[in-house]
């Protein structure tokens, strides 16, 4: 049977032609090749995106924050000043996901429905509190980023829903975020972890704790290392107690479930998991940088 591909000009368009059994939505195709050539999918149609208006570039919110439309490409966000001024650990994440030629054509709305947990930008925008924009004939629903991946290579996206924008919020007063890849091989490699922490600071305590860990068997909501620091004390310096970073790490190595590659064992990603904890919570006390490292 042969491949039909389609290019609509508006979302109402494809989302009808994404109704379709065996239908995919190709954004810049990066994460399409991979999944094709991997034989994860065998489309009865394609549907090109390319040629719908308004799922591009970054617009502010009008509750404060920005939206991002799912056809920007990464390269195109670690430009955008608006990024820049108001999240630049997010902006230094678009930086380092893969190189400059995946920078230039994948998509931040392909890289998230593609749902690969190596991945760089799911565990940062979780941490954030994004969310995700699904339109479908149905109407729009929204979808924390932290609940979208239900596993590796799959989300919470129903047949005839076409992921639209990803919008950040504004941070509350205080709001402190932290973010950390740590890579066994080159820097233009997958991540052989990733995590990210956010959460906010007032009166000396931490209030609504989120820890997300990439590189696991999904982009691990980890909820229960997470409300370990649900009012713990933040020194003058903005950090921690050691005891309780390593309390909390103990949770997360236990929680997660990496798998055994060449870039490292499923014990050895435990382990890291320790070294990536202390690096984003440090960064968290000073919010404006990330940190990303080859071991």
């Amino acid at each position: 049977m042969s491949t039909t591909y389609a290019t609509p000009d508006t979302i109402a368009e494809a989302c009808g032609l994404l109704e379709a059994p065996g239908a995919y939505a190709l954004a810049g195709g990066v994460a399409f090749t991979m999944a094709l050539t991997k034989g994860q999918i065998d489309p009865a149609s394609i549907v090109s995106l390319a040629s719908i208006d308004g799922l591009r570039g970054v617009t502010a919110a009008p509750a404060g924050g920005f939206s991002i439309g799912a056809l920007s490409t990464h390269g195109q966000l670690l430009r955008d000043e608006r990024i820049a001024a108001h999240e630049p650990q997010l902006r230094e994440m678009f930086a380092d996901v893969g190189n400059v030629r995946v920078r230039a054509v994948g998509t931040l709305g392909g890289n998230l429905a593609y749902a690969d947990p190596r991945h760089d930008p799911a565990p940062l925008l979780g941490a954030l509190g994004a969310e995700v924009v699904l339109e479908s004939s149905a109407g729009r629903r929204t979808v924390p980023v932290a609940d979208f991946a239900t596993g590796s290579f799959a989300t919470v996206l129903k047949p005839g829903e076409l992921l639209c924008s990803v919008n950040v919020p504004a941070r509350p007063v205080g709001t402190r975020i932290g973010w950390c890849k740590l890579q066994t091989n080159s820097l233009d490699d997958y991540a052989t972890l990733s995590l990210a922490v956010g959460f906010e600071a007032s009166n000396g305590r931490i209030t609504r704790p989120r820890i997300l860990v990439g590189a696991a068997d999904t982009h691990v909501h980890t909820q229960r290392a997470a409300g370990l620091l649900e009012g713990a004390d933040i020194d003058a310096n903005g950090r921690v107690a050691p005891e309780l970073i390593e309390e909390v790490a103990d949770v997360l190595a236990a929680d997660i479930r990496p798998c055994s590659n060449h870039r490292g064992s499923a014990m050895y990603k435990r382990d890291l998991v320790r070294v990536a904890l202390n690096r984003a919570m440090m960064r968290t006390a000073t919010p404006a940088r990330a940190e990303s490292c080859a071991l």
